[in-house]
C-alpha cells in the first residue's frame, strides 16, 4: 500500500495538520536558533562555576561543556539547514505560482530543449517531504541526549561527592559503558528491552532506516556530528584557565581576565584582578582572588599529610590552616604579608573572591607587577599524588603613575 493510500485514512485533523506543518516548523526553527546562539557562553561561566563554587573537578567540567556544546550545536546546524531548506521551499512555491506550467521547452536553447523538466509543483512536494522527514530528527535526538544527561550530571555528582580524582572519574565512565552494553546483550529479551526497543526515539529511528536506508541515515548522523566539531573547540577555547592546578608560564591571558574595569558584567574571572590597569594619585590596590572550593580540600589534604611522603618537606611552605595560606603574594618579586583577605562575592555574577589591599605608595614610578604563587594538589590517585609550587599561578602587570 502507497504512502499516499496510508495518509488518506488518516483523521481529517491529522491532515490537514500535516498540510500547515510549515508553519510551526518556521516558528520553532527560528525562535529555537536564537536561544541556542546564546547559551554557548551561559554555559562557559556554568561550568566555570561548577569548578569555582562547588568543588567539581576539572575533567568532569571540560567533558560537561564538551557535551552541552555537542548537543548545542548539533541542534544548530540542524535548525540552519532546516531554515534553508524552507528558504529554498518558500522560493518554489512562489515560482509554482508565477509560472505553474514549469518550463516550456520550445524557447530554450537546443541544448537543453530535449530534457525533461520538473514541474515547480512537484519540487514544491519534494522539499516539503525532505523538510518534513528532517525536522522529526530534533525528537529522536533530543529524547537520547536528555537520558544521556541525566547520566552525565549523575556521574559528575557522585564524583564530587565522594572528592574523587580525576583517574577514578574516568574509571566510573568506561566502568558505566562496560555495564550498560553487557546488560544490553543479557536482557536483550526481556520485557524492558522490548520497551526500549519500540519507545519514541527507536520508532523514529526504525522509520527512517526503514524508508531511508539504514547506512545514509547513519552516515546523515556522523556528518552533523563532525560539522559540529569545530563549534566544540571554539565554545570551550580559554577554559584551561579555570584548571586550579595549572600555572599560566603557557597561556595567552586575555587583558578582561586581569582588569575589573575590562571585563564583561556576566562573565567570571579565573585567577587574580585588581580595578584597572593604571593607577595615579593613590596609595593603595585592591587586589582580588578567585576562590576555588577544591582548596579546601587541598588544606584537609595538607593537615592529613605526613609530609615525608609526599613531599610537602622540601617544599618549604608556610602552615596551611585556612585555603587563603594556600597564596603567597609577590611585588616586583618581593613577597609581601597579607594583613587580612576579606571574604567578598561579585555583584551580577555572585563570584566568590579573596580580597586584600597593597600599599603601592614605595613603589616606583613606571610599570610594576604583581605575581600569584600557589601551593596546588595533583590528585591522581591511585596513580600518582603530589604537591607542586606553581610560581606563577598568577600575574599582574600594571603602571603606576606620577602624582
Amino acid at each position: 500500500m502507497s504512502n499516499l493510500e496510508d495518509r488518506s485514512k488518516l483523521p481529517e485533523w491529522l491532515q490537514d495538520t500535516q498540510n500547515r506543518s510549515w508553519e510551526p516548523e518556521i516558528i520553532i526553527s527560528g525562535l529555537t536558533l536564537t536561544s541556542l546562539f546564546i547559551l554557548p557562553t551561559k554555559l562557559y561561566e556554568f561550568c566555570g562555576m561548577l569548578i569555582q563554587d562547588y568543588g567539581v573537578d576539572y575533567l568532569s567540567a571540560i567533558l560537561t561543556l564538551m557535551y552541552l556544546s555537542f548537543a548545542i550545536n548539533l541542534f544548530k546546524i540542524f535548525f540552519i539547514v532546516h531554515l534553508m531548506m524552507r528558504l529554498a521551499w518558500t522560493g518554489m512555491v512562489g515560482l509554482s505560482y508565477a509560472f505553474p506550467k514549469g518550463v516550456i521547452n520550445e524557447r530554450l536553447f537546443k541544448v537543453f530543449s530535449h530534457h525533461k523538466f520538473k514541474k515547480p509543483a512537484e519540487l514544491v512536494m519534494q522539499l516539503e517531504r525532505l523538510c518534513s522527514t528532517l525536522f522529526a530528527f530534533p525528537v529522536y535526538v533530543g529524547i537520547i541526549l536528555i537520558l544521556f544527561t541525566f547520566f552525565l550530571l549523575l556521574l559528575v555528582s557522585i564524583s564530587t561527592y565522594f572528592e574523587a580524582s580525576i583517574i577514578y572519574t574516568m574509571a566510573l565512565l568506561v566502568l558505566s559503558a562496560f555495564i550498560y552494553s553487557g546488560a544490553a546483550l543479557i536482557f536483550k529479551n526481556s520485557s524492558f528491552a522490548r520497551w526500549i526497543a519500540t519507545s519514541i526515539p527507536s520508532t523514529i529511528s526504525s522509520v527512517y532506516q526503514s524508508n531511508l536506508g539504514k547506512w545514509p541515515v547513519q552516515i546523515s548522523v556522523f556528518v552533523f556530528m563532525i560539522a559540529s566539531g569545530p563549534f566544540i573547540i571554539e565554545d570551550t577555547r580559554g577554559f584551561s584557565k579555570f584548571y586550579n592546578f595549572s600555572g599560566i608560564d603557557t597561556q595567552w591571558i586575555s587583558k578582561s581576565e586581569l582588569y575589573f574595569d575590562l571585563q564583561e558584567s556576566e562573565k567570571r574571572f579565573s585567577r587574580a584582578f585588581i580595578n584597572t590597569a593604571t593607577f595615579k594619585n593613590q596609595d593603595v590596590i585592591e587586589l582580588n582572588i578567585a576562590y576555588y572550593a577544591e582548596d579546601e580540600r587541598i588544606v584537609r589534604e595538607y593537615q592529613q599529610a605526613t609530609g615525608s611522603n609526599i613531599g610537602l618537606d622540601s617544599l618549604n611552605w608556610q602552615d596551611v590552616n585556612e585555603f587563603e595560606d594556600l597564596i603567597k603574594v609577590y611585588v616586583n618579586d618581593s613577597l609581601i604579608q597579607i594583613e587580612k583577605w576579606q571574604y567578598l562575592s561579585l555583584p551580577q555574577t555572585n563570584q566568590k573572591v579573596l580580597s586584600t589591599y597593597i600599599d603601592i605608595s614605595r613603589l616606583p614610578v613606571g610599570q610594576n607587577n604583581i605575581r600569584i604563587e600557589k601551593l596546588t594538589f595533583a590528585d591522581l590517585e591511585p596513580i600518582i599524588s603530589r604537591w607542586i609550587i606553581r610560581k606563577k599561578w598568577a600575574e599582574i602587570p600594571f603602571y603606576k603613575t606620577a602624582n
